[in-house]
């Protein structure tokens, strides 16, 4: 592995690494208000377009970091649906 695709991962790991304090917070409290519909869904939707843009490029750093902040993007999906639906539930 190349200096540059090392920064590339590196970077892609930071950035996805990014979105775990939200779904902790999400989770543990169940506060989803200042997470959107509109927002997970254009998030999802560009990283779904990215990951398949690494892919199609034979690109690690892009593909998996698109990828891996993908699933925390339909985790947060999850939790948000799971709270503005089920409002009598312990756990998530």
């Amino acid at each position: 592995m190349n200096f540059v695709s090392s920064i590339g991962l590196i970077g892609g790991f930071v950035t996805t690494m990014s979105g775990v304090p939200q779904i902790y917070h999400m989770y543990n409290t169940r506060d989803t208000k200042g997470v959107g519909w509109g927002m997970l869904s254009m998030w999802g939707t560009g990283l779904s377009m990215t990951t398949f843009y690494g892919i199609a490029l034979k690109q690690p750093p892009i593909w998996i970091s698109s990828s891996t902040s993908l699933v925390m993007t339909i985790i947060m999906g999850g939790i948000k649906y799971r709270c503005e639906n089920f409002h009598s539930y312990e756990q998530v």
